[in-house]
């Protein structure tokens, strides 16, 4: 599946999900999307100690407004936990 996390913070909801996703060969990737720098850096240490790769995780300093953006059919599952309260 290919996924993105719209408003991911610090990645937990991405990460756990990722993983989850990898241990049922079910992931394709992960994009969260976050647009602070600081929580960024947080989420990328995060994603190295669980041992998640650039090709399953990425992380996009960026809103949901990028995501007119995203090619179609690159996306199959939306999440988000919070965000959409701030939209």
């Amino acid at each position: 599946l290919k996924c993105i996390d719209i408003g991911g913070g610090r990645g937990g909801l991405a990460r756990k999900t990722a993983l989850g996703l990898r241990a049922l060969d079910r992931l394709d990737h992960m994009t969260c999307l976050n647009i602070s720098p600081e929580e960024n850096k947080i989420n990328k240490m995060r994603q190295r100690e669980q041992g998640l790769s650039d090709e399953e995780y990425k992380i996009e300093l960026s809103d949901f407004e990028s995501l007119d953006d995203k090619p179609d059919n690159s996306i199959d599952v939306v999440m988000s936990s919070d965000c959409f309260m701030y939209c």
